[in-house]
């Protein structure tokens, strides 16, 4: 009993231990990169979102699913006329 007990909380001390360094290198991270993200952010929420505006609405999906901060190319999202009748979907 003793044991389980001790190996339970070896492990939630690992645990912790573990959640406090990704904490501190996301922050370090958002650190880095606070002008970009903010800038990135101003530009989405730029970008007119109004239902019946079908491009403008590609441009707000496409500005979610690929954020330029963290360096992916927008330019791989450009499916064509796939979305000529429909508008895309976003779940999350």
């Amino acid at each position: 009993m003793v044991g389980k007990r001790f190996s339970t909380l070896s492990l939630m001390l690992l645990l912790l231990q573990s959640l406090a360094l990704a904490q501190g290198s996301v922050r370090d991270y958002r650190r880095a990169h606070e002008h970009e993200i903010l800038s990135e952010f101003m530009e989405l929420l730029a970008i007119p979102n109004v239902a019946s505006d079908r491009e403008n609405i590609r441009r707000n999906a496409a500005a979610i699913i690929f954020p330029t901060h963290v360096g992916m190319n927008r330019k791989v999202f450009d499916v064509g006329d796939a979305w000529t009748s429909y508008s895309p979907r976003m779940w999350g």
